[in-house]
């Protein structure tokens, strides 16, 4: 299983209730992922096989997040696309990956489909 640690806190933008964070991954098998740019929020399947993490995404200061799905068994790792927006909740779930955000327009959710167990 893979270990995430949060390290060096920081404010995505000034004045802002949203943090940013470098991470550092220890396990048998991490991916070469970017160190900074994190949220604190992730999820992972029950086994500990997967390992889900949220980025930030600031192109155009326009705020946005994406996931990181890792696979620890088959020592893969896949990026979703942009959501805009600011997470706020991650969790697994039994028929996929259940997200949060906070937007201008309001609260969103969705769902990223589950691997395969």
């Amino acid at each position: 299983m893979i270990k995430v640690k949060f390290r060096n806190k920081g404010e995505i933008r000034m004045g802002s209730p949203y943090n940013l964070y470098s991470i550092k991954l220890e396990g048998e098998w991490v991916p070469d992922l970017p160190k900074d740019d994190w949220q604190n929020i992730h999820t992972r399947s029950p086994d500990g096989r997967y390992l889900v993490l949220t980025s930030w995404d600031t192109t155009d200061n326009k705020p946005g997040f994406y996931f990181i799905l890792i696979d620890a068994l088959k020592k893969s790792y896949m990026r979703t696309d942009v959501f805009r927006g600011c997470c706020t909740k991650l969790e697994w779930m039994e028929d996929g990956v259940f997200w949060e955000a906070w937007s201008i327009e309001g609260e969103r959710s969705g769902k990223l489909p589950r691997p395969p167990l």
